[in-house]
C-alpha cells in the first residue's frame, strides 16, 4: 500500500515539473535483521514437510503388506492352514522376516534419493551410520504396529486405505505438536516440562520416532552451520548417536519392535481374550453369574419352544452324549462330541446355533442337513473351533477344540464351504504339497501322496495350473483334497458338492464312502435329500439354528414320511379358480403348490387313505375338470421342506420369527 501511494505521487511530480530537472522519489528497502533463532526456525519449517513425506513413504510400505494379511484371515485360507498344522509362532515369525527383507529394498531406495538430492543432514559423512539404522529400526516397529490393526478388518482395500492415513495423522500431528513446542521455548517460554511429558508419552509411537529424530538431524545440522557465523554459541560436538539426537528414539524403536509383535502372538493365541474373561469373572462375580444366567435362560426358552417339532432321538442322543462324558468313554466310543454349543451373536434375539447335542460314532457319516440360514456353517465352524461358542463344548478324537487345539487339529480335516481359501498363485500341485508339509508327511513319500489325491479328485490334468484358473467345481474337488491329507481320523466337509456337476458330485461322493469304509468319522453339510440319502448312516435336520430331527433315512421317513402327493393337470378352460376351490375342498389337502400351465401339486397326511384320493380324483376325471393326474408316496424333499419351513413361536407372549 505505501509502495502504491509513492508511485502516485512519483507521478504527480512528473507532470507537475519537467523531467530533465530530476524531480522524483526515490524508494530504498532496508529489512529488519532476522534474528539468529528466528533464521534456524524458518529452516526447520522447511524440512517439516519433507520429514512427513518421509514417514508417509516408508508407511505405505507395512500398510501395503497388511492387505496380504487381512484378505488371507478374510477368505479362510490362514484359519485352513492353522487347522492343517501351521504354528502360529512359526507363521508371525516367517511373514515378519519376509515383510522386513522386502521393507529393506524400499528403505534402501529412499536413502539412495537422500543421497542424490544431497541432503547433508541425513546422509553427511558423521550421520549417514544413524540415519540408515532410524530407517530400519522405523520398519521392525512399523510391521508388527500394522499387523495388530489386522485383526480389525475384513477387506484389505480398507485396512490399506484407514492405516495409511493412521501412520501419516500419528506422524505428522506428533511431530507438529512438539516442534511448536520448541518454538515457543526458543522463544523464552517456559514449556520444557510439558515437552518432555509429550516426547515419553509419543514413544510408543514409531512414527514420531522416525520424525522426531529426522527432526533432530535437520536441528543439529542448522545449528552447526549458524555457528560457524558465531550466531550460537555451541563450542562441542553433538554426537548424531546421543540422547538428544537419535539415540533415545532408536532405543525406543527396538523396544517396541519387541513389544508389538509380542501383542501380534499374544492377540493371535487368544491370550488376551481368556485372561480378560477370567479377569472379569474373578472382579464381577455377580455380572458373570447373571450374565450367564441370562443366556442359558434365552437357549431353554428357544429350545422348550421347538419341543413340539422335535423327535425323542434327539433328546435321547443328548442323553447319550452326557453319559458317555461323564463315564469317561467320549474318546474310546465316538470321534466327534457336542455338547450344548450355542452361538450368539452381539445382541441378536436368537442364536445362530442353539444347544446342538450329538456324537459321531467312528466309522461314521453323519450329514447336518438343511435350508440356507439354518446354522449348518455356523456348527460346522464351531466344531473345528474356527469360531467360539458363547456356551458348550466340542470334541474331537477326546481332545477339546477349544481348550486344546492343537492335538484336536492333529485328528482332523476341513473342507470350508467358501473356495476363495485355495491360495490362487499357487498350482493345485503346490497347494497339495504345502498341505502336506503343514501335515508334517515325511518329505519322501509328499510327491507319491499328492499324486494319489490328485488322481483321486480327477484334477492330475489340471495338477499344474494356478488355483486362480481352476472352474468352481475344481476349486470345491482341490479343497476336499486337502481335508484328506495326511489320513486324518475326522473328516469335516461344509457343503462339499455344492455347484458341482453330476459328474463331480459323484466323484466326491466316492470319496467320501471310501473314507467312512476305511474307518474315518466324516460330519458335512448339505441341502440335498439325495445327498443324504446315498452317504448318510446319520442325519440331523436343522432349522433356526437347532436340530428339528435325528436318526437315519429311514427313521425319517417312518416318522415324517407318510402321505401322498398327487400332481394334477387340470382341464383346459377359461377361469379354473371355480374348480381348483372345488377340488382342494373335496380333497382337503393340507398343501398346494402351483406348478404353472394348470398344473397343479397336492399333498395329504398319512391319515388320508389313499383310496379315497383316487376315487375322488376318478370323478374329477370323468366330470371333465382335471385332464389325468399322478399320485406317489411324499419324497424326502417334500419331508424336508415341511420340516424346515418357518414357524412363527410364542415366547412370553411375544411372537417372533425364528429365523437365523
Amino acid at each position: 500500500m505505501q509502495f502504491r501511494i509513492l508511485a502516485r505521487g512519483n507521478d504527480k511530480l512528473n507532470k507537475t515539473f519537467d523531467r530533465e530537472q530530476g524531480y522524483g522519489i526515490a524508494v530504498n528497502n532496508h529489512p529488519l535483521e532476522t534474528v539468529s533463532y528466528q533464521s534456524l526456525i524458518n529452516d526447520m519449517m522447511n524440512e517439516i514437510p519433507l520429514i512427513i513425506f518421509t514417514i508417509l513413504a516408508l508407511s505405505l510400505i507395512p500398510a501395503s503388506f497388511l492387505s496380504f494379511l487381512v484378505e488371507e484371515r478374510a477368505c479362510g485360507s490362514k484359519q485352513l492352514q492353522m487347522i492343517s498344522g501351521l504354528n502360529p509362532y512359526v507363521y508371525w515369525l516367517s511373514v515378519y522376516v519376509f515383510d522386513i527383507l522386502s521393507y529393506c529394498i524400499a528403505c534402501g531406495l529412499c536413502i539412495l534419493v537422500y543421497i542424490a538430492f544431497r541432503k547433508c543432514a541425513y546422509v553427511g559423512r558423521d550421520v549417514i551410520k544413524p540415519f540408515v539404522l532410524l530407517l530400519f529400526l522405523f520398519g521392525l516397529a512399523a510391521l508388527p504396529f500394522s499387523y495388530i490393526f489386522s485383526f480389525l478388518f475384513g477387506s484389505s482395500g480398507t485396512a490399506l486405505v484407514l492405516l495409511t492415513i493412521l501412520h501419516l495423522f500419528i506422524g505428522s500431528a506428533t511431530l507438529m505438536i512438539t516442534t511448536l513446542l520448541d518454538i515457543l521455548i526458543m522463544g523464552g517460554d517456559d514449556l520444557n516440562y510439558l515437552l518432555d511429558a509429550l516426547n515419553g508419552l509419543f514413544l510408543i509411537f514409531p512414527q514420531y520416532c522416525l520424525g522426531r529424530a529426522l527432526y533432530n538431524l535437520a536441528s543439529r545440522a542448522y545449528v552447526s552451520q549458524y555457528r560457524q557465523y558465531d550466531l550460537f554459541d555451541v563450542s562441542k560436538y553433538v554426537n548424531p548417536f546421543g540422547r538428544h539426537v537419535t539415540g533415545e528414539k532408536l532405543c525406543a524403536l527396538g523396544v517396541l519392535a519387541v513389544l508389538y509383535f509380542l501383542i501380534v502372538i499374544l492377540i493371535e493365541t487368544k491370550f488376551f481374550r481368556v485372561r480378560f474373561t477370567a479377569f472379569s469373572h474373578k472382579l464381577f462375580p455377580k455380572w458373570a453369574q447373571k450374565h450367564r444366567l441370562q443366556l442359558e435362560q434365552r437357549a431353554s426358552k428357544l429350545q422348550d419352544s421347538s419341543q413340539p417339532w422335535t423327535n425323542d432321538g434327539i433328546q435321547k442322543e443328548r442323553k447319550r452324549v452326557l453319559a458317555l462324558k461323564k463315564k469317561g468313554k467320549l474318546h474310546s466310543e465316538t470321534s466327534v462330541g457336542a455338547i450344548g454349543l450355542t452361538k450368539f451373536y452381539g445382541d441378536k434375539e436368537n442364536p445362530s446355533v442353539i444347544g446342538l447335542s450329538f456324537a459321531v460314532n467312528r466309522a461314521e457319516c453323519f450329514v447336518l442337513v438343511g435350508r440356507d440360514g439354518s446354522g449348518k456353517s455356523t456348527a460346522i465352524r464351531l466344531l473345528v473351533g474356527t469360531l467360539d461358542p458363547t456356551m458348550g463344548t466340542s470334541y474331537v478324537d477326546g481332545f477339546d477344540i477349544h481348550s486344546n487345539p492343537k492335538e484336536a487339529h492333529r485328528c482332523l480335516g476341513y473342507s470350508p464351504q467358501e473356495s476363495d481359501a485355495l491360495p490362487g498363485r499357487l498350482t493345485g500341485r503346490e497347494t497339495l504339497t504345502h498341505y502336506a508339509r503343514l501335515r508334517g508327511l515325511p518329505g519322501s513319500t509328499i510327491p507319491n501322496t499328492v499324486n494319489n489325491l490328485l488322481k483321486d479328485m480327477h484334477l492330475d490334468i489340471y495338477a499344474d495350473k494356478d488355483c486362480s484358473e481352476y472352474a468352481d467345481g475344481d476349486r470345491r474337488k482341490l479343497s476336499m483334497a486337502i481335508a484328506l491329507v495326511g489320513d486324518p481320523t475326522v473328516i469335516f466337509l461344509d457343503e462339499p458338492t455344492r455347484g458341482l456337476d453330476p459328474k463331480s458330485k459323484r466323484i466326491v461322493w466316492d470319496q467320501i464312502s471310501k473314507a467312512v469304509k476305511d474307518g474315518k468319522s466324516v460330519v458335512l453339510t448339505t441341502n440335498d435329500m439325495r445327498e443324504c440319502e446315498a452317504l448318510s448312516n446319520r442325519l440331523g435336520v436343522m432349522d433356526n439354528g437347532q436340530l428339528q430331527f435325528l436318526g437315519t433315512v429311514q427313521q425319517l421317513r417312518k416318522s415324517h414320511g407318510g402321505g401322498y402327493t398327487a400332481e394334477v393337470y387340470l382341464h383346459k378352460i377359461e377361469d379354473d379358480t371355480t374348480v381348483r376351490d372345488q377340488i382342494e375342498g373335496k380333497l382337503s389337502c393340507t398343501v398346494s403348490k402351483n406348478l404353472g400351465d394348470l398344473r397343479y401339486e397336492y399333498h395329504f397326511t398319512p391319515q388320508s387313505k389313499l383310496s379315497e384320493v383316487l376315487q375322488t380324483l376318478n370323478e374329477f376325471r370323468y366330470d371333465l375338470l382335471i385332464d389325468y393326474y399322478s399320485v406317489k408316496q411324499t419324497s424326502l424333499d417334500q419331508v424336508f421342506i415341511d420340516l424346515t419351513r418357518p414357524r412363527m413361536k410364542e415366547f412370553s407372549k411375544t411372537e417372533v420369527e425364528t429365523e437365523k
